[in-house]
């Protein structure tokens, strides 16, 4: 199979239209100088004039197209027409049968090529009886060669699409505008005078906001994956706003009529909802919440003007995110299979090398044996190991699931490819933090729980994760062997959570578990509108007793 796609590729990638078009004009060549040397020339040049102004005038069809399967037909008809008038039994065109055939199979398949073949039967048929030649055995025995011919290369072409999987190719016009749009992504990314980091963008709405209309508190939201709202910056108090998207909130309300909604709030105070339109879609809201002394209408038009001119700015920076996003998964993705591909099958090639060594030693080589039985365990380690990394590279946050779905998964893959005990408390509001910022909190916990498992040497990992928007904390604890005041100072993993959390502006603490030990603590805007994020109940305030084992 693999020597047919070598043989078959090269010819099907100049593009499948090419193919046809190379069997086309050698095939009508070789007509005409034949039509010549038979005395048909006038005739000859006329069809193949014909035929070509067909095909051209089918050229610019979408190749899979109802009109350029209906083209093919009517190539059909008009080579039938040519082979009647160039000499019927004797004429050269009958091999010119093979173009549309070949052209079905290409971009139709088997069935478009064997009906294409029985029309051509039907209509040189119908011709000989015209001419009055249908019982003459010669060319009954002509048109059945060059109709079972066609037949076979309409098979043929449509095996070897099915074989390449060919698509319908792609017009370079669409490479070329591609390649422009991001070379002037490029561009104005390096001229912007801000950032595209939602959060900065966002944050930056915000005072504009506030220098336009004195407020007491204010947030921007946008929509995730799972259809939840993402506080991308300000605080918000689930008790007091009702932000969900299902119900009759102003919040529900500005989302689903991309209108401005506000209301009265205790105390003289008020609460205006701003959706963030770009085109015809809705990207975000704005919630503001003042005390203005000038009257609602004219607080709400100022604040929509504002919000007006940073939508735009917003939808920008979220598009580059998931870009960024998506190009970081695919090269993770990329990593994780050249190392499984690589040394990871190499790895289980030794192993299996060093069981077939143990094998054919000699019952008394008893030292041997157990030197190689060690090396066979490490080798298992390792392997083992790699197979972890290999699913850290490839886990993800789901869009539907979220920062605190994700790491439930990964603990508990851990406890039951490890012996370590996991335990997990899990808060989480029904709110998202943004996309950038859970990525981070998510390759943080991987790397503390990676720590614990390589070199700790503990019985229990405890993940304790509490999440309210715009505030999180994660907490990965063991009860381990500890580490020294150098590592605490000097780690290479350490400084990689740190350049993390300073990414999204949270606070990281590296330090020793009370009761033995290490606990990593990350904290992402502890202060949430003027009240602390608790521990929620982590190992070493509440006692490891009530912790419940995740998996083993």
């Amino acid at each position: 199979m693999t020597s047919v796609k070598r043989l078959v590729s090269p010819w099907l990638q100049l593009r499948p239209q090419g193919v046809v078009w190379i069997l086309r004009w050698t095939l009508l060549a070789m007509c005409v100088v034949t039509a010549a040397i038979r005395s048909h020339p006038t005739a000859a040049l006329g069809c193949a004039a014909v035929l070509l102004a067909t095909a051209f005038a089918a050229n610019g069809l979408r190749a899979e197209s109802p009109l350029a399967r209906l083209s093919r037909g009517v190539e059909v008809a008009l080579a039938c027409f040519a082979i009647f008038v160039t000499g019927l039994g004797d004429s050269p065109f009958f091999v010119y049968l093979c173009v549309p055939s070949l052209a079905a199979g290409l971009f139709f398949g088997a069935i478009d090529a064997v009906i294409l073949a029985g029309l051509a039967a039907a209509v040189l048929l119908s011709a000989a009886g015209a001419a009055g030649e249908i019982g003459n055995p010669s060319l009954t025995t002509t048109i059945g060669q060059y109709v079972v011919l066609s037949i076979v290369i309409g098979l043929v072409a449509a095996w070897a699409r099915r074989l390449l999987r060919l698509q319908p190719a792609v017009d370079q016009p669409l490479f070329d505008a591609a390649y422009r749009l991001l070379t002037q992504l490029r561009t104005v990314a390096r001229q912007l005078p801000g950032t595209l980091d939602p959060v900065a963008v966002s944050a930056d709405l915000l005072a504009e906001l506030a220098a336009t209309v004195p407020c007491e508190r204010s947030a921007v939201f946008a929509r995730s994956g799972g259809g939840r709202l993402v506080t991308l910056v300000g605080e918000v108090d689930d008790g007091d706003w009702d932000v969900s998207l299902n119900g009759d909130s102003p919040f529900a309300e500005a989302w689903a009529s991309q209108e401005q909604q506000w209301n009265t709030r205790p105390g003289s105070t008020w609460l205006c909802v701003l959706p963030l339109v770009v085109g015809t879609r809705t990207i975000g809201l704005v919630a503001v919440e003042g005390a203005d002394p000038r009257p609602v209408a004219t607080v709400v038009n100022d604040l929509a003007r504002r919000c007006a001119d940073g939508a735009l700015r917003i939808e920008t920076s979220l598009v580059f995110d998931d870009i960024r996003d998506l190009a970081t998964t695919e090269e993770r993705a990329r990593l994780a299979r050249e190392i499984h591909d690589g040394i990871a099958q190499e790895l289980v090639i030794v192993g299996y090398g060093v069981d077939n060594a143990m094998a054919e030693l000699p019952r008394d080589a008893e030292a041997a044996r157990a030197a190689l039985s060690g090396l066979r365990s490490e080798v298992t380690r390792v392997i083992s190991e790699l197979r972890l990394s290999l699913y850290d590279l490839r886990s993800h946050i789901d869009p539907h699931g979220g920062l605190g779905a994700a790491i439930s998964a990964y603990v508990r893959t851990v406890g039951t490819s490890t012996a370590l005990t996991v335990h997990i408390t899990l808060e989480e509001s029904p709110r998202r933090l943004p996309a950038a910022t859970e990525a981070e909190l998510f390759r943080i916990t991987q790397e503390a729980i990676t720590n614990v498992r390589k070199h700790a040497q503990a019985g229990n990992l405890w993940v304790v994760v509490t999440i309210s928007p715009p505030a999180a904390r994660i907490l990965v604890a063991d009860d381990g062997a500890g580490m020294s005041a150098g590592r605490l100072k000097d780690s290479h993993g350490q400084s990689i959570m740190r350049e993390r959390a300073d990414r999204i502006g949270a606070h990281l603490d590296v330090g020793p578990r009370p009761g033995g030990g290490t606990q990593v603590v990350v904290e992402l805007d502890s202060q949430q509108g003027g009240r602390r994020l608790a521990p929620a109940g982590g190992p070493a305030q509440r006692g490891e007793d009530a912790d419940r084992p995740a998996g083993r």
